[in-house]
């Protein structure tokens, strides 16, 4: 997402992520930087930066391995990947354009991570400038927004083959009654993570129960593919493979469990849908439909995978952004609930 920072404002760009709080950008002076494409945010530079956040600030208490150092709120922040970046919590204005009308709005003092070091940040590409955390916790964006946009965001993402922007929006624009839209309840048991509970899979005409012990699955817009358990996972494999008539091949990188050839350039291959059902009581459940583009993806220019793997890899299931491909998600927190509904997100 594009945001500015400062006064004069400096255009940033930051991964959204729903799945962490810190809001972060890389800092000068920068010990140990990965590499930027734009120019590193210089603090000196802004009016309005406020580089000492004390230890007993709420949103120092917020952040899970806060640093105090002369009172001065410092922050080690990890990802499920292994990449970390640390650097010390500071304040300054932050600005949000809308593409539609040009408008703006500039909200003083929000709280971000001046990062100095994120050079072990090796997921993060020369083009992003750091990491804007959408999650439930209190040093998350939204959090700090809450008083404006009342506990309520959305996003729709444009599908990865369009070279187009997506749609993020804040507060009362953020509303999800797109047609066939669900609406489910969010558990309550993550700081962070939202958190729905997956009841059943689908595929053709076999429903195959979601029987773990562990029914969470997290809606995470920085995690790329969907983990699932393992059992419902080899089940629809299984079903897939039997309703595919494609040749099956193996991934170049030796990842994906389920791969087929199908060169990039050939028609659309006619893979059946897969449904995801979740729980709402007290009704049966509420379904959203994966389309094949929100299911395989390719990893290479002939090699075509679902993107769908077992969660003892990351420890739990998670709903990924190619799964969110066109697809209209709404955050509510002040309600607790989340809202799904299939959109044409390049128009939207």
């Amino acid at each position: 997402m594009e945001l500015e920072i400062g006064t004069p404002p400096v255009k940033m760009v930051a991964i959204a992520d729903t799945g962490s709080d810190l809001v972060w950008v890389q800092c000068k002076p920068c010990d140990q930087c990965y590499n930027q494409t734009d120019p590193i945010f210089d603090p000196s530079k802004s009016s309005t930066f406020k580089g000492s956040v004390s230890c007993k600030d709420d949103i120092c208490l917020a952040i899970p391995t806060p640093i105090c150092l002369n009172n001065q709120c410092n922050y080690v922040y990890e990802y499920a990947d292994g990449s970390l970046t640390t650097g010390n919590l500071s304040r300054d204005t932050f600005t949000f354009s809308s593409g539609s009308n040009e408008s703006s709005s500039s909200i003083p003092g929000i709280a971000f991570g001046c990062s100095h070091d994120s050079a072990s940040a090796g997921s993060f590409e020369p083009n992003v400038d750091g990491l804007v955390g959408l999650g439930s916790g209190g040093a998350s964006l939204v959090r700090q927004l809450d008083s404006s946009i009342h506990g309520k965001f959305s996003y729709c993402l444009a599908p990865y083959t369009e070279n187009t922007t997506s749609t993020l929006n804040f507060g009362d624009n953020a509303l999800v009654n797109d047609p066939g839209f669900i609406t489910i309840p969010m558990v309550r048991r993550s700081v962070t993570f939202y958190v729905v509970k997956l009841q059943s899979i689908a595929v053709g005409k076999d429903t195959i129960p979601n029987e773990s012990l562990d029914t969470n699955i997290i809606v995470d817009s920085g995690t790329t593919i969907s983990f699932i358990p393992d059992i419902p996972l080899k089940k629809l494999i299984d079903d897939l493979s039997k309703m595919v008539n494609l040749t099956r091949t193996n991934d170049p990188q030796n990842y994906f469990s389920l791969c087929y050839s199908h060169p990039i350039k050939d028609p659309p291959y006619p893979f059946p849908d897969i449904t995801f059902t979740f729980d709402k009581p007290p009704h049966d459940g509420a379904s959203i439909v994966l389309t094949p583009m929100q299911a395989f993806i390719y990893v290479s220019d002939n090699v075509l995978c679902l993107a769908l793997q077992d969660k003892n890899q990351v420890g739990i299931s998670i709903l990924g952004n190619v799964a969110q491909q066109n697809m209209h998600v709404g955050y509510d927190l002040n309600n607790n609930v989340l809202s799904m509904a299939p959109a044409n997100c390049s128009k939207f």
